[in-house]
């Protein structure tokens, strides 16, 4: 068992303090697990990551772990009150590969930017050569 610690951009012993959500195979059921001062919730099959853009404020899993699918979302609520989602793209028997993005303003519930408009407007600069 490995984990993920969002803060340190990095894999991580997955009984670690940094631990915010660590990947199990338990007879051949994968699962994403947290800790239990951690939430996570499956937010069923996405077209990418960026099609959950706010974590829920309710439905989090009772007991802690998620059964890990390809294709899914899952967002987690971390011990320390910031938010992040993670996109599962691949599964093998001793790895999982996954899109994320954590949420760095501690209790914001908000994980994709909101785009005000369609029109980009970009002052050009001239560069001294």
């Amino acid at each position: 068992n490995s984990g993920y610690s969002f803060a340190l951009y990095s894999v991580v012993e997955y009984d670690s303090d940094n631990t915010d959500f660590f990947f199990e195979n338990y007879q051949g059921t994968f699962y994403l697990d947290v800790w239990d001062d951690t939430d996570i919730q499956d937010m069923g099959p996405t077209n990418d990551i960026y099609d959950i853009p706010y974590a829920p404020e309710n439905g989090w899993a009772i007991n802690k772990e998620e059964i890990a699918q390809v294709g899914h979302t899952y967002v987690i609520w971390t011990w320390d009150n910031h938010f992040a989602k993670i996109r599962v793209k691949n599964i093998t028997a001793d790895r999982i590969v996954f899109d994320w993005a954590f949420q760095l303003v501690e209790g914001e519930p908000q994980l994709k930017p909101v785009v005000r408009s369609s029109d980009r407007k970009l002052d050009k600069l001239q560069l001294a050569r």
